[in-house]
């Protein structure tokens, strides 16, 4: 009888880490912020005080901010009201992990179709290279970015539309571990 005991505590126990070994091998862990493992640490983000706005550039009702200096988001407002008007900052993406990282997609305030004719938001590395997905950003290393948005000059005046055009915009990349990114 002991040994029926026995050999029903031990298949109770075998299932039982089976099943708790299986489990933790199908666990997704998304992390956002800070993170520290041991000697691991996750903790990208728009590096504080490198927001630096261009000379000429319109006063922003808003002007670009870091929304959570443990997130790679930037927010800002401005009225573009004439042909020409611009709105330019560089701003430094970090890496103070110890986690390589790439990019896995960037997103930004969509411009209506109705006025993409007239007006220009693109994002780029500071070098004027593409920014794209699996862009690589490696443990320590940071990566300056530039945000323009412009109302385009070879227009005329005439022709740009009437109706309210978005004051409000948001750019927010999204970075995975490194070896986690398919290029599409």
């Amino acid at each position: 009888m002991k040994n029926k005991k026995t050999i029903l505590i031990i298949c109770l126990l075998m299932v039982l880490f089976l099943g708790m070994g299986f489990a933790a091998g199908r666990a997704d862990l998304k992390i956002n912020g800070n993170v520290k493992m041991d000697d691991m640490k996750w903790k990208i983000h728009f590096k504080p005080g490198t927001i630096h706005v261009k000379d000429g550039s319109v006063v922003a009702t808003s002007p670009a901010e870091i929304v959570d200096e443990k997130e790679t988001r930037i927010e800002f407002e401005v009225d573009l009201l004439n042909l020409g008007d611009f709105y330019e900052f560089d701003v430094d993406i970090e890496n103070a992990g110890t986690i390589d990282a790439v990019l896995n997609s960037i997103t930004k305030t969509e411009i209506p179709d109705e006025l993409k004719n007239y007006v220009e938001f693109e994002v780029y590395y500071t070098d004027e290279t593409e920014i794209t997905k699996c862009d690589e950003l490696d443990a320590g290393d940071s990566v300056p970015v530039h945000v323009k948005l412009k109302v385009k000059e070879n227009v005329n005046a005439e022709d740009l539309p009437t109706d309210d055009a978005p004051t409000h915009f948001v750019i927010d990349f999204n970075y995975v571990q490194s070896g986690e990114c398919t290029n599409p």
